[in-house]
């Protein structure tokens, strides 16, 4: 057949169109990108299952590493399937993929737990050996099952603030040990709000329900929740102090108004701090230092720790009336504060939260 009779059966000639030729083109196309996508799906559901499997097999070397008896390997096994986690070792290295996957294991196993409380224990033991059950302070907690024993919290109840202490982190609940007599009116499944201090990391506000009462105890038993809200981080968290203090003025307002003119440079007043934090405190004094001077503050804290010329701002300035007596609250910034004083400050903030008591007797200033 010469060339103009293939250009003629192709209907190519002399514009025609053979409408089969057409019809057997497409669907050879058509055949030959459906063969190649196949080949692509073939190819990727390939390398997906060598993935899979090379999880596995990095499960089972952290599963030995990290001594998981062979029902807490099992176990965990089946929180990875649960949680669908893309790559079975994940879960050794990231608590978040581990709280996820473990959620979707609790409500498949609902029905079952509901009957049988022992695999609790058996999760408990797995969270230890994965290091999920104390988390370094940088590493924001997403669930009450990574709470500790000991964290200093509180409850508003009834207008009342109720200071207490965590205890009996379990899988299954967690329990707030409170000072005193339950107040009335509680009962299982109210909905409570608890703030838990964590230091060095923040403040939570926990949603949850009650679980049972422990009276004889003055304990709350609680449900676990992931609805945790970080509230402020650990520079804010003020607890109330009586403790004396000097403070020097070092110079005025970089803007000063007219009606707050600079006080002179080496003013010192007495006074004493009646709240604390790492990041600020308030300074109750006899004498009124408008906003913006800058201030030097010498004051120790119960146990030794001695502050010298903490340097720090005015911020606000309030008049206080009491007993026909008149003072001045003072909220200052700390601006001088070495990391060594800071996280000495803390730690006694943190320690009177869990504590929930008064100050001793103050020491005086040398």
């Amino acid at each position: 057949m010469t060339v103009p009779q293939l250009m003629h059966a192709f209907g190519s000639g002399f514009g025609r169109v053979n409408p089969l030729a057409v019809v057997l083109s497409g669907i050879a196309v058509i055949g030959i990108m459906a063969w190649l996508v196949a080949l692509e799906i073939l190819r990727k559901n390939r390398r997906r299952r060598e993935e899979v499997q090379i999880g596995w097999r990095y499960f089972e070397d952290y599963s030995a590493q990290r001594r998981l008896t062979p029902a807490e390997s099992e176990m965990l096994r089946a929180v990875v399937r649960s949680g669908e986690v893309t790559s079975a070792e994940m879960v050794f290295d990231s608590p978040f993929v581990f709280e996820d996957a473990l959620e979707a294991y609790l409500a498949d196993e609902k029905d079952r737990l509901a009957r049988d409380e022992s695999p609790y224990v058996v999760l408990r033991g797995i969270r230890s050996k994965l290091g999920y059950s104390q988390l370094p302070a940088e590493i924001p907690l997403t669930s009450t099952r990574q709470l500790e024993a000991g964290l200093p919290a509180h409850w508003q109840w009834a207008g009342r603030r109720l200071q207490g202490e965590l205890r009996n982190i379990s899988e299954r609940s967690w329990q707030l040990d409170l000072p005193g007599i339950l107040p009335e009116g509680i009962a299982p499944q109210q909905m409570v709000e608890i703030g838990i201090l964590r230091p060095g990391d923040a403040e939570y506000c926990v949603q949850t329900t009650i679980a049972a009462l422990r009276p004889g105890h003055h304990a709350l038993i609680l449900n676990h929740t992931r609805n945790l809200e970080r509230k402020q981080m650990r520079n804010w968290v003020r607890v109330e102090v009586n403790l004396p203090c000097r403070t020097t003025v070092i110079s005025g307002p970089d803007h000063p108004g007219v009606e707050d003119g600079p006080l002179p440079a080496g003013l010192l007043v007495e006074g004493k701090l009646i709240d604390l934090s790492g990041g600020g405190t308030c300074a109750r004094l006899p004498t009124a230092l408008p906003k913006g001077h800058k201030v030097s503050l010498n004051f120790d804290l119960p146990g030794g720790a001695s502050f010298r010329g903490v340097r720090a701002e005015v911020m606000r300035m309030a008049v206080l009336q009491k007993n026909g007596r008149e003072d001045f609250e003072h909220h200052l910034k700390f601006t001088g504060l070495e990391t060594a004083q800071q996280e000495s400050i803390i730690r006694y903030v943190f320690e009177k939260q869990r504590l929930g008591a008064k100050d001793p007797a103050a020491p005086s200033l040398a």
